[in-house]
C-alpha cells in the first residue's frame, strides 16, 4: 500500500512538473500574431502532452502495473490484517473493525466481507483477518480502518492496517480468503463476522483451506 501510494505520488509530481514546462515553453508572446506560430505552437503542445501521457504510463508501470485497480463492476478485492503490534487487540478495538466493515455495507460501499479473530502463531497477539469487496480504495479503507479501529486507543502504541489486492492465484481467490479467514476455527478466540457469505459458503472454503494445506504440506504457522 504505502509503495503505491508513493507510486501515485510520484506520478502526479512528474505530471505536474512536465505540464508546467510545457505551459512556459509554449506560450505566446503578446506580439505573436501570425497564424504560422500559432500553429507551430499549438503542435508544440500536443507533442508535449502525448509525451507527458507516455511518461506517466511508464512510470506506471515501473510501479508494478496499474495501481489499485477495481474489476469491471467497481470493486477491489482486497485481504486486510487489522493489528496492534507487540500486543494483542483490546475486545473493543476487535469489535470496531467489525462495525466498521458493516458500517460500509450500510453506506452500499461493500458487497461482502469475512472479518475473523485469530491469533498470531509467533507472538500470540489477537488481531483480525478480513476479506472484503468493496468500493474503497485499499489505500483509503486502511487510512480510515486505522481510525474506526484505534480512535480510543492508548497515544504511541503502533497500530497496523495491511492491505493487499487479491491475485487471483492459490489462496488470494474467493474461496481461499473465506477459507484462510477460517483458520482458527475451533479455538476459544476465534469468532467470524461476515456479510455476504452463507455459512455454507464459509464451511466449503474451510474444508477447501484444510484440503490445501494438506496437499502442500503447509503447517497453520506457515500462513
Amino acid at each position: 500500500t504505502l509503495v503505491a501510494l508513493l507510486a501515485g505520488l510520484l506520478i502526479r509530481l512528474r505530471r505536474r512538473h512536465h505540464l508546467r514546462r510545457i505551459k512556459k515553453s509554449t506560450s505566446l508572446p503578446r506580439r505573436c500574431t501570425t497564424r504560422g506560430k500559432r500553429t507551430t505552437i499549438k503542435l508544440r503542445k500536443v507533442r508535449a502532452r502525448v509525451s507527458v501521457g507516455l511518461r506517466t504510463w511508464l512510470l506506471t508501470q515501473r510501479a508494478g502495473g496499474t495501481i489499485q485497480q477495481p474489476d469491471k463492476h467497481g470493486f477491489f478485492a482486497v485481504s486486510v490484517t487489522v493489528s496492534a503490534k507487540g500486543r494483542s487487540m483490546s475486545q473493543e478495538e476487535l469489535a470496531a473493525v467489525a462495525r466498521y466493515l458493516q458500517k460500509t455495507v450500510e453506506e452500499n460501499l461493500t458487497e461482502m466481507y469475512v472479518s475473523a479473530v485469530e491469533m498470531g502463531v509467533e507472538e500470540g497477539n489477537l488481531h483480525r483477518q478480513n476479506y472484503m469487496r468493496t468500493k474503497i480504495p485499499p489505500a483509503t479503507l486502511s487510512k480510515r480502518l486505522k481510525e474506526a479501529t484505534f480512535a480510543e486507543s492508548v497515544p504511541g502504541r503502533v497500530k497496523h492496517v495491511m492491505t493487499k489486492l487479491l491475485t487471483g492465484k492459490t489462496l488470494h481467490t474467493h474461496l481461499g480468503m473465506i477459507g484462510y479467514c477460517t483458520k482458527d476455527i475451533g479455538l476459544d478466540h476465534y469468532k467470524l463476522d461476515s456479510h455476504g457469505v452463507t455459512p455454507a459458503e464459509v464451511r466449503r472454503a474451510s474444508v477447501k483451506f484444510l484440503s490445501w494445506l494438506t496437499i502442500t504440506g503447509w503447517t497453520m504457522a506457515d500462513c
